[in-house]
């Protein structure tokens, strides 16, 4: 009898965990769940959108959210993007479209039954560079000072060198003849697309250089910053276009608006979609950090503290990149022993462990306009490069790559984790190496959830028939 009662127990306890993981952690055969890039766990209320109108300016155009398709299709003439968001267990369907709104309109919009959401649509904030490197050559280094400290160098002579690999850049671009003033003609071939854009700025210059100079052999897909739903939207397509090549998507830019500080924004919940259909998504941390805020003694002293006029409150690093899903690139400097001075301090937003990783920026760079390479709007494209590298004849998975950049990177700061350079400065080769052998924790892994509750569940099914087993019943 007292084992039928352990029996009964454990019976009991298996069906509880099993009913809690499956809370926590859906299985595939879950209507929906196999779309799974929406993390939403509520939408605007009436009540919000209404008075979210205060701070508007009419008109204005917005993305209208709904749940119904028919709704969608009826009110635009323009693309509708099918969306999805989470409901307890479930991933249920919802659909986006843009739509210029008068302030009757916006108000007749909130107190639709059938609109889930009205969301501003975010503008790109690019963190320019405002100094120049006369006078500091020596003790900024170089490209190649860079590329051998994070050892990227050692990684690219073994032939890891962005073969079959394409880096999406998300940025301002000139005019290509502009553009090829500073990047070689040679690199044509490699530029898979171009936008076809006026002379737009030059930060896209940078960014798109710093890629290819990390990255010998990978792709270049350059998109000129518009719709960014839009924008996701093209790189998840490349994923079929381009079947046999990883793709890696560098943002060196941050979301004006709400979209900083809402994780719901529907322009994030396509990020995830992009970031769990296994296509690296990385932005830079940013360039908030005021002066003296990080420790001095491994502190890479340059100014350039643009927090104040970039928002009204100051700011910790922001939505998306503080996504577990999303890579955050810091900025050290060019040997990797010194964070920038101007690189955001973590933690994030909602208090997200953040930066992830820190790697190199300000150093003097020939295929950069402005002499120089700058704040995280740099070290995020060359951890984008990096990423090619490492991920040159392997299968590209988020948690893997993401989980690898944290473990086998090189501590700089603090021991372990810290709000200043994230899980440490990048190391190429020592990434590469534990690539394959990455291992997540078990609390990261439903598998254990599982096999724990199914243990539970068959030895106390076997305890409780006890009788029916001739070995037990004879004990």
């Amino acid at each position: 009898m007292k084992i039928k009662r352990i029996g009964i127990i454990l019976i009991l306890c298996g069906i509880f965990l099993l009913l809690v993981t499956i809370y926590l952690y859906p299985p595939f055969s879950l209507p929906g769940s196999q779309q799974n890039p929406a993390t939403a766990s509520y939408f605007q209320t009436e009540q919000m959108m209404l008075t979210s109108k205060e701070t508007q300016i009419f008109p204005q155009e917005f993305y209208v959210e709904t749940d119904t398709q028919m709704f969608a299709t009826q009110n635009t003439d323009e693309q509708v993007f099918m969306m999805t968001f989470q409901k307890g267990t479930h991933y249920q369907k919802s659909f986006v479209f843009k739509k210029t709104l008068t302030s009757e309109e916006y108000i007749g919009y909130a107190s639709d039954n059938n609109v889930l959401g009205l969301w501003d649509i975010p503008k790109a904030i690019y963190q320019k560079p405002a100094l120049t490197s006369t006078g500091y050559t020596s003790e900024l280094g170089d490209m190649q000072d860079a590329l051998f400290s994070t050892k990227t160098t050692e990684l690219v002579s073994q032939g890891h060198n962005g073969h079959d690999t394409i880096v999406v850049i998300i940025d301002d671009f000139p005019s290509s003849d502009s553009f090829y003033d500073y990047i070689p003609v040679s690199w044509n071939d490699r530029i898979i697309h171009y936008p076809d854009v006026p002379d737009s700025g030059t930060h896209g210059i940078m960014t798109a250089g710093i890629v290819g100079g990390v990255s010998p052999n990978t792709k270049l897909y350059l998109i000129e910053f518009g719709d960014p739903i839009q924008d996701f939207q093209t790189i998840l397509d490349l994923k079929q276009e381009y079947p046999n090549y990883d793709i890696i998507s560098s943002n060196s830019y941050v979301y004006s608006g709400t979209a900083y500080y809402d994780s719901n924004h529907p322009v994030h919940r396509k990020i995830l979609e992009v970031a769990d259909n296994d296509i690296a998504v990385l932005f830079g941390a940013g360039n908030w950090a005021h002066v003296g805020e990080h420790n001095p003694q491994w502190t890479f002293e340059v100014g350039y503290d643009t927090r104040n006029y970039m928002f009204e409150r100051d700011s910790e690093i922001g939505y998306p990149a503080v996504f577990d899903e999303v890579i955050s690139v810091a900025g050290c400097n060019a040997f990797c022993d010194k964070i920038l001075s101007y690189s955001s301090m973590g933690r994030g937003v909602d208090n997200n462990d953040e930066p992830d990783i820190s790697a190199p920026t300000h150093h003097v760079y020939e295929y950069s306009p402005y002499e120089i390479t700058m704040g995280t709007s740099a070290s995020c494209p060359f951890m984008a490069g990096i990423c090619a590298n490492i991920l040159s004849g392997k299968e590209m998975d988020t948690d893997r790559l993401v989980g690898s950049i944290h473990s086998y990177s090189t501590d700089r700061g603090n021991n372990g984790f810290d709000d200043e350079f994230g899980f440490g400065v990048v190391d190429a080769k020592n990434i590469f190496d534990n690539y394959d052998n990455w291992v997540p924790l078990p609390e990261e892994n439903s598998f254990y959830l599982y096999i724990s509750s199914a243990c539970m569940l068959g030895i106390g099914g076997v305890l409780f028939s006890k009788d029916k087993i001739p070995y037990l019943r004879r004990n």
